[in-house]
């Protein structure tokens, strides 16, 4: 495999854009890789945005994905196997939202819902990352910066993609290309635990946990991660 003639495709999670992975698409640029970063605003279903992808990037790539976008990877690899080369699954889970998960994404749903965009925010902000990355004024206010940028309406049909998306526990063991598995230290809302289990399932898996990074390992230790995926991709090359 030469991993430099596929293009990188990175997928953003919930009310998140680009600037998610841009440390990481900095680094993959400088190497030389071709980076596309789908924005998935408009679809109401894991399906659709698989779907949108698909049709987004021609051929064969390298797919990663953070968070939603991890469970997009998963239902990219169910729909094109064959165009997945490598895998890295960042901050995200493999089943379905614990019971405390659903109420949590339903309250944030009804705020929204009831005009309350900015309650949301501010709860969503404080659960995102560890608190060095939260308390830090300037990323902060980066971040909200991201989460204002999506609508009211988008952020809606991507909790209603979540909420309705289908358990990929079994797709694990089907996942045969190379997959790099990271996880925030510190992240509670898709655990440690969780990436320790999806290593433990998919064969030909690496796991690495960030030191001092919560949910938005990509955004908090940029300079950590990026480095990290752009060397394993080169380190897949035959």
């Amino acid at each position: 495999m030469n991993p430099k003639q596929s293009p990188v495709v990175l997928l953003h999670g919930l009310a998140c854009d680009p600037y998610l992975w841009e440390t990481t698409e900095g680094h993959l640029q400088r190497a030389g890789f071709e980076v596309h970063q789908p924005l998935m605003r408009n679809q109401d279903s894991i399906f659709k945005m698989a779907e949108f992808v698909l049709e987004e990037v021609e051929g064969e790539f390298i797919l990663g994905g953070l968070s939603m976008g991890g469970y997009v990877s998963f239902e990219i690899w169910r729909q094109a196997p064959e165009r997945v080369k490598a895998l890295i699954l960042c901050d995200t889970k493999h089943r379905l939202d614990t019971p405390e998960r659903v109420k949590a994404r339903e309250q944030t749903m009804r705020l929204v819902e009831k005009g309350k965009f900015d309650q949301m925010a501010s709860l969503f902000h404080g659960m995102l990352t560890a608190p060095d990355y939260l308390n830090d004024v300037q990323k902060s206010e980066k971040l909200m910066a991201m989460i204002y940028r999506t609508s009211p309406e988008e952020y809606l049909r991507q909790q209603t993609a979540i909420f309705n998306r289908p358990d990929s526990t079994e797709t694990l063991a089907t996942i045969d290309c190379p997959t790099l598995i990271l996880c925030g230290e510190l992240d509670q809302i898709t655990t440690p635990a969780i990436h320790q289990e999806m290593a433990g399932k998919i064969p030909r898996s690496q796991l690495e946990i960030i030191l001092g990074a919560g949910h938005l390992s990509t955004l908090e230790a940029g300079d950590k991660v990026g480095p990290l995926i752009c060397n394993w991709i080169l380190g897949l090359a035959d």
